[in-house]
C-alpha cells in the first residue's frame, strides 16, 4: 500500500508538475510575443495656429498615405487641453487630419496641398506631435451697379493663386468656390485656408436682361438697354492679368467690393453652316452655335450670350463683351473658329470680320494612348490664354472614351489658336511625356511652337518617367516639414522643361517626387521654407548654388539624401 501510494504520488507530481511547467512556458511565450508586437500610437496636442491656445473637441483621423483605400483609424476627439491619442493598425506613413468647428480641415503642417506624414516603425511605434490648426478665413463684399444699387444674383468666383506644379502647365487648384449675391448685393466666401486668392464677378444688368427676354428681334431692342457688364476682377480689372491678389492668413477676413459699369453689348451675326442647313423634310433645322469664352482655365466661365433671333439660317448673338471666344456648331466634327472682340470692335460683327484664329491639326507619334483632353497650349506671352485641343479618333480607331492609339493613328485632333508662340503640354498619363515637336507651316523650338497661319503639328511622345526619393536633414537631424523642390536646369526657358516639382518632408525627413520627365535638374530642400518666394529668380539662385545636380534618365529611380538649407 505504501509503495503503491508513493508511486501514485510520484506519478501525480510528475504529471501535474509537467502541466504547470507547460502552462508557465506558454504564458512566458505569450508575454514574449506581446512584447514583440508594439502598439502603434500617434499622440500630440492641437493648438490654434494664431493664438497657440489648445483646441478641444477636435476630431482626429489617420490614414496610410500609400494606401488611400486602405486602413483608416477610428476618429478620436481631443480633450479640453487639446491632447489626443490615436491608435493605428501598423507601422507606416500616416496622414493625420484634424476637423474642428471654426477651423479648416487640415493635415499636419499643411501648405498648398502638401503635408507631413507621421512615420511609425517597430523601433519608434509612437510619436508625439504639435498640430497647429488654422482658423477659418473668409472673403466678403458687395456688388453695386452704376447707380450704387445692389446687383442681385451676381456670380462671384474665387480662384486660388498657386504655382504650376503639374506637367500640363495649369494652376492647381484653380476655382476654389462660388457664391451668389443676395438682395442687398452682398456675398461671402467662407471657410478658406490661408493662401493667395483672386476674386471675379459676373452679372447682367437687370433691365438689359428683361429687355432681351421680351424681344425676339434684335432690331426691336432699345439700344440704351442693349448693355452688359464685363466679367470683372477685384479691384475692378477686366483683364485677369491685372487682378489683385488677396493674401489671407489664418483667421483673417478680407473685403472685396465691386462697382460694375455697363458697356454696349456686341452682336455677332452667324450663318448656319451649309452642312446643317436642311433636314430630311427640306426644312431648316433649329441649330444654335456654341460660343465659349476662352479663360485662364481654357473653358467657359462667362455667361452664355443671348440668341436674339434665328431667321432664314441666320443667328444674331447678342450680349458679347470684349474678349476671346470659340464658336462651334453642332455636327461640325469638333471644328471651331476663334473670334477676337475688342473695345474698338463695331457693335455688329460677322464671323469673317471677327475671325482671329488659325487652325492647327494635330498628330501624336509614340507608344501611348493620347486623347484631345490631354493636350494643352499655353500662350508664352500671356499665360492667361490656355487652349485645350479638341477632336477624336477616326471611326474604328478609337480607344476608351474616344482616346487615340498613338502609333499609326489617323485622327481629327486639332486646336484653334491666335497667331503667336505657345508651349505645348501633355497631361493625363502618369508615365507618358512629350519628347519633341515637329511641324509643317509653323516654327518649332523645343517644346514651343510659333504659328502665323494654319499648320500641322506632330507631338512625339514616349513613356518612362523617373522617380526621386530620399531623406532631408538639417543640422544633423531629420528636416521635418521642409519644402523639397526639383528645379529644371532650363527653368525659365519656355521651350524646355519648365515644371517645378515639389514635396514636403515627413516626420522622418523622407520625401518622394514621382512621375518626373527625364532631364537635368537641381534638387534643393528648404527647412520650413514655405514662405520663401522661390518664383523670384534672385531668391532661387541663392538656393540653387547649394543644390544637388541630377541627370535623370528614362525610368530612373534615384535615392538622394540632401542637406536642407535655412529659409
Amino acid at each position: 500500500m505504501r509503495l503503491l501510494f508513493s508511486t501514485a504520488s510520484l506519478l501525480l507530481t510528475l504529471t501535474f508538475g509537467g502541466c504547470w511547467s507547460c502552462l508557465a512556458q506558454s504564458q512566458d511565450l505569450k508575454a514574449i510575443k506581446t512584447s514583440k508586437a508594439p502598439a502603434f500610437h500617434i499622440t500630440g496636442t492641437v493648438v490654434n495656429s494664431v493664438t497657440q491656445s489648445p483646441v478641444p473637441r477636435c476630431r482626429m483621423t489617420a490614414m496610410l498615405t500609400n494606401a488611400p483605400q486602405g486602413p483608416t483609424s477610428d476618429s478620436f476627439e481631443t480633450d479640453e487641453s487639446g491632447r489626443f491619442d490615436v491608435p493605428v493598425a501598423s507601422a507606416g506613413a500616416w496622414r493625420l487630419t484634424a476637423h474642428a468647428r471654426g477651423y479648416i480641415v487640415q493635415a499636419l503642417d499643411e501648405h498648398e496641398g502638401f503635408s507631413s506624414a507621421i512615420v511609425l516603425t517597430a523601433e519608434n511605434p509612437t510619436l508625439d506631435v504639435l498640430f497647429p490648426l488654422s482658423p477659418n478665413s473668409s472673403i466678403f463684399g458687395a456688388v453695386l451697379d452704376e447707380a450704387n444699387e445692389p446687383v442681385r444674383q451676381a456670380r462671384v468666383t474665387l480662384q486660388s493663386v498657386a504655382p504650376r506644379d503639374n506637367d500640363n502647365g495649369q494652376p492647381t487648384p484653380a476655382v476654389r468656390g462660388q457664391a451668389l449675391t443676395d438682395d442687398r448685393g452682398h456675398y461671402e466666401l467662407p471657410n478658406l485656408s490661408p493662401g493667395d486668392y483672386r476674386v471675379e464677378v459676373q452679372a447682367n444688368p437687370w433691365y438689359a436682361t428683361a429687355a432681351q427676354s421680351s424681344s425676339n428681334q434684335s432690331a426691336n431692342a432699345d439700344p440704351s438697354l442693349d448693355v452688359i457688364y464685363q466679367p470683372t476682377w477685384f479691384p475692378g480689372a477686366t483683364d485677369p492679368a491685372s487682378a489683385a491678389t488677396i493674401t489671407l492668413h489664418g483667421g483673417e477676413s478680407s473685403e472685396a467690393d465691386f462697382h460694375l459699369l455697363p458697356i454696349a453689348g456686341i452682336h455677332l451675326h452667324l450663318s448656319t453652316p451649309a452642312a446643317v442647313v436642311s433636314t430630311s423634310e427640306g426644312q431648316p433645322p433649329l441649330r444654335f452655335p456654341q460660343i465659349t469664352p476662352i479663360t485662364s482655365a481654357g473653358g467657359a466661365l462667362g455667361s452664355v450670350p443671348s440668341m436674339l433671333s434665328t431667321v432664314q439660317g441666320q443667328v444674331d448673338t447678342g450680349g458679347l463683351a470684349p474678349g476671346l471666344y470659340k464658336v462651334s456648331w453642332p455636327d461640325s466634327g469638333g471644328h471651331s473658329t476663334l473670334i477676337q472682340i475688342t473695345a474698338n470692335s463695331p457693335r455688329s460683327m460677322d464671323l469673317s470680320s471677327g475671325a482671329a484664329g488659325v487652325h492647327v491639326s494635330l498628330k501624336v507619334d509614340g507608344a501611348a494612348v493620347i486623347g484631345a483632353e490631354q493636350i494643352t497650349f499655353i500662350d508664352v506671352n500671356n499665360p492667361e490664354n490656355v487652349f485645350p485641343a479638341s477632336g477624336a479618333a477616326s471611326p474604328g480607331r478609337a480607344g476608351r472614351r474616344g482616346n487615340l492609339q498613338a502609333r499609326g493613328q489617323s485622327s481629327d485632333l486639332s486646336v484653334d489658336l491666335l497667331p503667336g508662340r505657345y508651349s505645348v503640354h501633355l497631361a493625363g498619363s502618369p508615365d507618358t511625356y512629350l519628347t519633341s515637336l515637329s511641324a509643317t507651316g509653323a516654327e518649332v523650338v523645343g517644346r514651343t511652337v510659333t504659328v502665323h497661319g494654319d499648320a500641322s503639328l506632330t507631338l512625339h511622345v514616349t513613356s518612362g518617367r523617373s522617380v526621386v526619393s530620399g531623406f532631408a536633414h538639417y543640422q544633423g537631424k531629420p528636416s521635418v516639414g521642409a519644402e523639397v523642390l526639383l528645379i529644371p536646369a532650363t527653368f525659365g526657358e519656355p521651350e524646355s522643361i519648365t515644371t517645378v516639382r515639389r514635396d514636403q518632408t515627413n516626420t522622418d525627413g523622407s520625401y518622394q517626387l514621382p512621375e518626373i520627365i527625364p532631364g537635368q535638374y537641381i534638387l534643393i530642400a528648404i527647412d520650413h521654407g514655405w514662405q520663401v518666394n522661390w518664383n523670384d529668380p534672385a531668391t532661387l539662385r541663392g538656393y540653387l548654388l547649394h543644390g544637388v545636380p541630377l541627370d535623370l534618365k528614362s525610368g530612373a529611380n534615384i535615392k538622394q539624401e540632401i542637406a536642407a538649407q535655412a529659409p
